[in-house]
Formats: C-alpha cells, structure tokens, sequence
C-alpha cells in the first residue's frame, strides 16, 4: 500500500524529531502526478506555495501549505491535497532562495516579482518559462551573488 504524501511527511518527521535537539526545521513539498489523469495530490510541510497556472482559464492559484514545518511537532498534523492539471496547465514549484534573492538596493525578488514574471511567460514551453525566470532574478540581482540556492521545477501539461 502507497503511502499519501502527508504520510510520508508525516513518517520523514517521526524521523527528525528525536535528533533535533538544536530544535532546526525543514520545509518540505512531496507531491505525487498520476500522468494519465493529470491529478497531482500533494503535502507541503512549510514549504514556498507552488504556483499553478490554468492554461484554458487563465487564472493563477498559489497551492498553500498542508501542515507546519518538519523537526517542530512530534505528532505533525499534515493534510493532502489535489488539484488536476489540465491541458496546457503549468506547475511551478520552487526554493525560496528565488524569491529572497536580494538587488543591490536590498530588495528581495518576492513573490509578486515572480508571478508577474509567470504572467508574462505563460504561453511558452516550460524550459523557457524557467529560463525567464531565471534572467529575471539574475537582473534583479545585478553583480549580487545567490545566498541561497534557486532551484525550480516546472510542469506543463500536453495533452
């Protein structure tokens, strides 16, 4: 039997918890796409919203979190959700070392940066729409080095 996303976050805290005697935390986003019916059910423990762009519906909708952060509670309450991915649908999940990247004024990127740069890309493939991304906190950086990594992952799906 497979475990749901909130039960493997659940199981990955019952495995931080007795070590954390520094009392540190993780967030966290597990997800699992069934690629025939485009249904993505997901937990995310603290983690940064994914940002899920509906093609045909032109609407935006950040995928909020299901529980708290890993290493803080010894009984996690952590809750699935699921959403399906429709034709031409675009899934953004990302670190936040993308939208707390700071210019040289020391302004962060922000989430609102960021949607406004899916706004604008939403209609090219996913590797541009990553790729806008990118030159997008890299101008906003200007000469600044990341202080924290910026990892993405998107998805797009065709049907």
């Amino acid at each position: 039997d497979t475990p749901s996303p909130a039960e493997v976050m659940q199981r990955v805290n019952a495995l931080i918890i007795p070590d954390n005697l520094q009392t540190m935390f993780v967030t966290a986003m597990y997800g699992v796409l069934n690629l025939e019916s485009g249904i993505f059910t997901y937990a995310n423990a603290g983690h940064n919203p994914p940002i899920w762009l509906c093609g045909k519906k032109r609407t935006m909708t950040l995928l909020g979190r299901t529980g708290a952060a890993l290493g803080i509670l010894a009984d996690l309450p952590m809750e699935d959700r699921s959403i399906t991915l429709e034709d031409d649908d675009l899934l953004l999940l990302y670190t936040d070392g993308l939208t707390e990247a700071f210019s040289p004024k020391g302004e962060t990127f922000g989430e609102e940066r960021l949607q406004e740069v899916l706004e604008k890309a939403r209609a090219i493939n996913v590797r541009e729409v990553l790729d806008e991304i990118e030159a997008s906190v890299r101008k906003f950086m200007g000469s600044n080095s990341p202080d924290d990594d910026m990892t993405m992952l998107g998805i797009k799906r065709t049907i």
